[in-house]
């Protein structure tokens, strides 16, 4: 290998590398609270499929489990973090269609406050 392969390899290492570390997410420890606005999303795929209780969030690590409340009813769900969103500005979460049903979300069109809660597992 030449010197500018062997820089080339090793910057595309360090990009890949800070890349990754940028965007991994933590999980955040239980009890963990945030309150917002929430909304829900239809898209047709495996990870919003009827019946699926998922929801979008921004930072927490994929796989977090989370109790969202609707602060306006008090209705609760507890969904797993399986995508990254929202993406409009002053969002906190977007849920599952079947999750945003559970919590009365689906009215008042498709927003509400709400509570998140980051718990250990989902009963």
């Amino acid at each position: 290998m030449t010197t500018r392969t062997k820089t080339a390899v090793l910057s595309f290492g360090i990009c890949m590398s800070l890349a990754l570390s940028a965007s991994a997410a933590q999980s955040p420890p239980p009890g963990t609270v945030q309150t917002g606005v929430a909304s829900f999303y239809n898209a047709p795929s495996a990870k919003s499929a009827p019946g699926y209780l998922s929801m979008a969030h921004r930072h927490w690590a994929l796989g977090t489990n989370v109790v969202v409340t609707n602060l306006k009813n008090r209705q609760s769900v507890c969904v797993a973090v399986t995508d990254r969103g929202p993406y409009r500005k002053g969002r906190i979460a977007d849920l599952s269609i079947t999750a945003a049903k559970r919590i009365g979300l689906t009215h008042n069109h498709g927003l509400t406050r709400v509570k998140l809660e980051v718990v250990e597992a989902c009963p």
